[in-house]
C-alpha cells in the first residue's frame, strides 16, 4: 500500500484524516508513509522481516511531488514487492472567508493541497496499476464536498473537486480491475480535534480504528464490485 499525509495549515500538524492509519491498518500490510518533507532515502527500518510494516518515505515539497511521486511508484515495489493500494489521505482544512473575501492565495492553497496532490500521485499510480491490471485506490473527501458550507466556499471546492477525480478515475479504470472510492469522514478522534472542540462528545466522534476498517474493507477482494462511491463514515 502507498499513502501519503501533507501538514494541516493551522496548527503545522497532520490534517485530522490524516491519523497514523498504518497504526490501525492489519500487520501484513507494508505500508509506505509519503510525506511532503525534503526528497531523501526510504526508511525502511519498520518493514516487518516477514513482510509488513511501515516504509517512511520523503515525497518532496508540493512543487517536487509531481517527481517525487514518479519515484516513489518506481521504487516501492522494488521495497515491498508491488503496488496492491493507494490510500490518498492527503489534505488540509481552512475556513473563515466568506466566498467574496476569499483571496487567490487562500483559494490555491487549499487547491494544492487537496487536489493537486490528489492528481500529482494518481498521475504516478494509476499507469502502475493499469499494467498490472489490478489496484485499488481510496481518496478522502469531507462532507463539504457534498453540500456547501458557510465560510468553507474554498475547501467545499477542493473537497467536491477531489471527489469527482475519484469518481472520474473509477469511470475510467473500473474495466481494467481497478477500484476507485472516496471515504466521506465525520470529525475524528484524534488528540488535535480533542484540542479544538474539548466541550465536544468525542463518543460520537469516528474512531481511528473504524476508519481504518472501512479503508482495510476497501483495498480488500470483499470491495471488488464497489466503484466511484463516495462512502459516509459519520460516526454516531
Amino acid at each position: 500500500s502507498i499513502a501519503y499525509t501533507i501538514t494541516y495549515r493551522n496548527t503545522g500538524t497532520d490534517q485530522a484524516t490524516n491519523v497514523q492509519i498504518e497504526d490501525h491498518l492489519p500487520p501484513e500490510m507494508t505500508f509506505v508513509s509519503a510525506s511532503p518533507t525534503n526528497i531523501g532515502p526510504a526508511d525502511t527500518s519498520g518493514v516487518l522481516p516477514g513482510g509488513g510494516g511501515v516504509v517512511k518515505w520523503n515525497l518532496g515539497t508540493l512543487a517536487a511531488q509531481q517527481s517525487g511521486s514518479l519515484t516513489l511508484v518506481a521504487e516501492a515495489p522494488k521495497i515491498c514487492g508491488g503496488i496492491d493500494c493507494l490510500i490518498h489521505t492527503a489534505g488540509g482544512f481552512d475556513m473563515g472567508e466568506t466566498v467574496a473575501e476569499i483571496s487567490a492565495d487562500s483559494w490555491n492553497f487549499l487547491m494544492d493541497l487537496n487536489v493537486k496532490t490528489t492528481l500529482n500521485i494518481s498521475r504516478a499510480v494509476v499507469p502502475y496499476m493499469v499494467k498490472q491490471q489490478a489496484g485499488k485506490i481510496v481518496t478522502i473527501g469531507a462532507r463539504p464536498a457534498l453540500q456547501g458550507k458557510s465560510r468553507m466556499g474554498a475547501y467545499s471546492a477542493a473537497k467536491a473537486a477531489v471527489l469527482r477525480l475519484t469518481e472520474t478515475m473509477s469511470a475510467e479504470l473500473k474495466g481494467q480491475g481497478i477500484n476507485v472510492n472516496c471515504l466521506i469522514p465525520g470529525t475524528i478522534d484524534t488528540p488535535q480535534n480533542r484540542q479544538a472542540m474539548p466541550a465536544a462528545d468525542t463518543t460520537r466522534w469516528v474512531s481511528p480504528d473504524s476508519l481504518a476498517g472501512v479503508i482495510y474493507f476497501l483495498c480488500s477482494s470483499a470491495a471488488r464490485d464497489i466503484h466511484g462511491s463516495a462512502i459516509p463514515v459519520y460516526g454516531a
